[in-house]
């Protein structure tokens, strides 16, 4: 995993538990999630569950727990997961774009809310993605946008 995805993962809303994984046999990292999944859903069955990979061998995991009457469904990347957070990704999209006077820009700013879930996280990703001289774009962009991220965590 690299630091960018580590810290990106660490921004987002998703709620990450870290696990060390026991090497050595094959398959081990999958028997390993395997076993933590069913743990999961021993103490918090009415949840939904969603493995996290390109790897289309876990089909036949998330077939067991389906007959199981348990939520189980394969993902290939953690965007776009629902038609609920498709809608409000559409207009939150539409707001950048009212608020930002360049509509290029806007996608890319875009993509850094969805990134981060603190206020902070977007602030630092917007001045590594827009540089200028004393931050001037990157803290045009931010006040622009600041009333659409009242609801991320951290001060402003």
């Amino acid at each position: 995993m690299t630091f960018d995805l580590h810290h990106r993962l660490n921004e987002s809303k998703a709620n990450i538990i870290f696990q060390n994984v026991e090497v050595g046999a094959p398959n081990a990292l999958d028997f390993q999630l395997s076993s933590y999944l069913g743990y999961l859903i021993a103490n918090h069955s009415s949840e939904k569950f969603y493995v996290v990979s390109k790897d289309t061998g876990y089909k036949c995991l998330c077939d067991y727990w389906i007959k199981q009457k348990i939520t189980v469904a394969i993902k290939s990347n953690l965007t776009n997961c629902n038609t609920q957070n498709q809608e409000k990704l559409s207009e939150l999209q539409k707001l950048v774009e009212n608020v930002l006077s360049d509509k290029s820009k806007a996608s890319e700013v875009l993509k850094i809310i969805q990134s981060y879930k603190t206020k902070s996280g977007i602030n630092n990703a917007l001045m590594k993605k827009f540089p200028s001289e004393k931050n001037k774009e990157s803290s045009e962009i931010y006040q622009a946008i600041k009333p659409l991220i009242a609801d991320k965590k951290g001060k402003d």
